[in-house]
């Protein structure tokens, strides 16, 4: 009688052991997705903070000699790698770079607007320059946003998957 029911229970873990294995390889898989995920949003969130402090940087002090371009490239070169579609690859390339070009432009006009630099009758000319760059860069902010906004956006069925397979806090 008891090797009837070892006989029925090797049978059934014939039966039950290929569902489970599939089942432990599809949430092995739903891991890898999320933490790809995971993985691509933090390095997506380093180039928008690196934008988001080069906005920053230029607001506190937009009369600065001085803005770190060099360390914002650095920052900024992995945008071109992290995109999923190649009409947003273009969009926030360009934004990014647009985004130098006005930095570097406004640190030109800094220095030639500077007490010891003598500007002649182009003084006028510069300072309208100037305050234009100030006015462009102060509509930056919603518009880097505007940028990111679907490149960053986490969904609710991300956010609790990542909830249940991480264990963080739900929000």
């Amino acid at each position: 009688m008891l090797q009837l029911w070892l006989q029925y229970l090797q049978a059934g873990a014939l039966v039950l052991i290929p569902p489970i294995g599939a089942w432990i390889a599809w949430q092995q898989a739903q891991i890898a997705k999320a933490r790809l995920d995971f993985d691509l949003y933090q390095k997506r969130y380093a180039v928008f903070e690196a934008a988001r402090r080069l906005l920053a940087e230029v607001k506190k002090n937009p009369e600065a000699q001085y803005f770190d371009l060099d360390a914002y490239d650095l920052e900024t070169a992995d945008a071109v790698f992290l995109h999923t579609d190649d009409l947003s690859e273009v969009d926030l390339s360009t934004y990014l770079s647009k985004l130098k070009v006005h930095a570097a432009c406004l640190l030109d006009l800094n220095k030639k607007l500077h007490p010891f630099f003598d500007t002649g009758d182009d003084k006028t000319r510069l300072e309208e320059e100037h305050k234009n760059e100030l006015k462009w860069f102060d509509t930056q902010t919603p518009e880097l946003v505007e940028h990111f906004k679907k490149w960053l956006k986490l969904d609710k069925s991300k956010r609790w998957q990542a909830w249940r397979i991480f264990g963080r806090s739900r929000s």
